[in-house]
């Protein structure tokens, strides 16, 4: 199929009652999987999932049908899943005939909108029939205005949606926006701080490190420095130099929700996260992300993750204090409930202390105690598996 045939096709297909067990296969053909292909899953020949209602194709897809309202935490558990890690698709998927949440791991992506809607976003599949997507600017009928070209640009929003914007306009409203950027140099660094201060911290032997971009212009300072690699642990750095990689980055922002029950925990809730992209990208939309309350956010923290298993670093943390995870449900854009698992109530600098904990793996011989707002060492360690297997990248 053409991309014109696709978006009809899955149009008729949402247009036809949710049927969990036929669902995703119908899906697949829709994108040009082979016939024999979506065959062999369907018997289960090469559907790696073990559990009813889920489907992994390997290095493609991980689909899994939801419970109701949970589709969004069906894809956090999936990500999480070992069998993720050993076929490692590149889409997740969950829907429960209501609402759909997906994941493009490759493009650091996500998705969520109503099942009768998912044609809108049936782009975000394209990679299943072959085809990348794009950010493309055309010009259309472009004219001169007062000496200056003036193109019909075609814009494409982080959400998917798109525009057929004037250039100036577009400019017009970016001069608008007081924190609206042009990015014209690839290095630019960040957006948030024209002069941020790194602190570099390494793990044991050298294996894990994370360089700290500490914003000085928030709320919450630290009050105390982070503690600087030693002297061993510098010689461990030239020696990784030649083979080091960002392997994600971890970040600590506050919420700017104006909802009364938010407002009054400014400055004791954070949301501790995790993206393989760009930090600035990823909080770009937050007012319309229920994972950020549906609400603009402020960057505290930011972590790159250098030679290190970010993901279960994020792990590790979120457990570690999930005595202090808020509970609230929150409405999605969709009218749908949502439950934010990253939000919590703690101070800054214990979230901190933390993390250096967990690069020189004293975090195992500890616990936090959310009553008292203390990390406290304890004798038994069995919760949080090895440093070795939980962050070594």
């Amino acid at each position: 199929m053409n991309i014109a045939e696709i978006e009809s096709s899955l149009k008729d297909l949402v247009e036809t009652p949710f049927d969990a067990g036929t669902f995703i296969f119908h899906f697949l053909e829709i994108y040009d999987a082979p016939k024999a292909t979506v065959t062999k899953l369907r018997q289960g020949t090469t559907n790696h999932a073990k559990e009813p209602g889920e489907l992994l194709w390997k290095n493609k897809l991980f689909f899994r049908v939801a419970e109701k309202g949970q589709a969004a935490m069906s894809v956090d558990a999936m990500a999480d899943d070992p069998l993720a890690k050993k076929h490692a698709p590149r889409i997740f998927l969950a829907t429960d005939g209501e609402e759909v949440y997906c994941r493009d791991v490759k493009a650091d992506q996500t998705c969520d909108t109503s099942f009768d809607k998912l044609n809108d976003i049936f782009d975000f599949f394209l990679p299943l029939a072959g085809i990348e997507r794009y950010e493309g600017v055309a010009e259309n009928d472009p004219h001169i205005r007062n000496g200056k070209r003036n193109a019909r640009l075609r814009l494409i929003f982080e959400n998917g949606t798109e525009g057929k914007n004037l250039l100036r306009s577009l400019a017009t409203e970016l001069y608008k926006d007081p924190i609206g950027r042009r990015l014209s140099e690839p290095n630019a660094g960040p957006l948030f701080d024209p002069t941020p201060t790194f602190t570099t911290m390494v793990g044991p032997n050298g294996y894990g490190k994370v360089t700290t971009l500490i914003d000085e212009n928030a709320r919450f300072p630290h009050p105390n420095p982070l503690p600087q690699a030693g002297e061993g642990a510098n010689e461990s750095l030239r020696e990784l130099q030649i083979n080091e990689r960002i392997t994600g980055c971890i970040y600590v922002v506050r919420s700017l929700s104006p909802s009364p029950e938010i407002a009054k925990l400014d400055g004791q809730l954070f949301k501790i996260g995790f993206t393989t992209g760009s930090f600035e990208d990823r909080i770009r939309g937050a007012k319309d992300d229920p994972t950020f309350l549906m609400a603009p956010v402020h960057p505290v923290r930011s972590y790159d993750a250098i030679n290190l298993n970010a993901n279960k670093f994020e792990s590790l943390i979120h457990r570690f204090f999930a005595e202090a995870r808020l509970d609230i449900e929150i409405m999605d854009r969709f009218g749908k409930p949502f439950r934010p698992r990253e939000w919590f109530l703690l101070p800054l600098p214990v979230i901190e202390a933390a993390i250096v904990m967990l690069l020189d793996g004293t975090i195992l011989r500890h616990r936090y105690d959310a009553v008292a707002c203390e990390m406290f060492r304890c004798r038994r360690n069995g919760w949080a598996g090895t440093m070795d297997s939980a962050a070594r990248g």
